[in-house]
């Protein structure tokens, strides 16, 4: 979660959770960059209901955190850590029940402040922008038009704080 549903409803009243994560999903997507953490990994961790466990201690954990759970079979993805303890953390959502062989592992997801602050911009773009979108310029005199260059519903301009966090992807 870049920000929660709370904060991101003081920018944009409309927002939905699913609109959210969407984004989230989108800007993991385009960066090639899955923004871990990866001094603050466990591995061989089990997964159940909404419970995942190690023998290893849950250091750097933090609620409110979102950690991305790998090499399960069915349950990989970002989970909200909803509640820590010494050798077990809760988190928001449902995990498959006894689907999973010992070796994922999880990993903290930590977020730049640019990127959180990047998404604030899109927020308030959408709640200002949403009856103009697509129009850069517009002339009264001999009537011209110039559109703004989308990446899907937003401008280009307001995109360029995901430049600096672009990985390559290798084939």
């Amino acid at each position: 979660m870049i920000i929660s549903l709370e904060e991101a409803k003081i920018f944009n009243p409309k927002v939905t959770q699913e609109w959210l994560d969407g984004i989230e999903s989108t800007i993991r997507e385009v960066t090639n960059n899955n923004f871990q953490r990866r001094a603050v990994r466990l591995k061989d961790v089990t997964l159940k209901n909404d419970t995942v466990t190690s023998q290893s201690r849950f250091i750097g954990f933090k609620q409110g955190q979102t950690i991305q759970v790998s090499d399960s079979i069915y349950n990989d993805g970002l989970y909200v850590v909803k509640d820590v303890s010494k050798n077990s953390l809760t988190v928001a959502g449902h995990i498959f029940t006894n689907a999973d062989i010992l070796g994922a592992f999880v990993t903290l997801v930590i977020y730049p402040p640019d990127i959180v602050s990047g998404v604030i911009e899109m927020l308030r773009y959408d709640d200002k922008m949403v009856d103009k979108v697509g129009v850069k310029s517009e002339k009264i005199s001999r009537y011209s038009v110039t559109y703004a260059e989308l990446q899907g519903r937003y401008p280009d301009s307001l995109l360029s704080f995901l430049d600096t966090h672009m990985r390559l992807r290798w084939s």
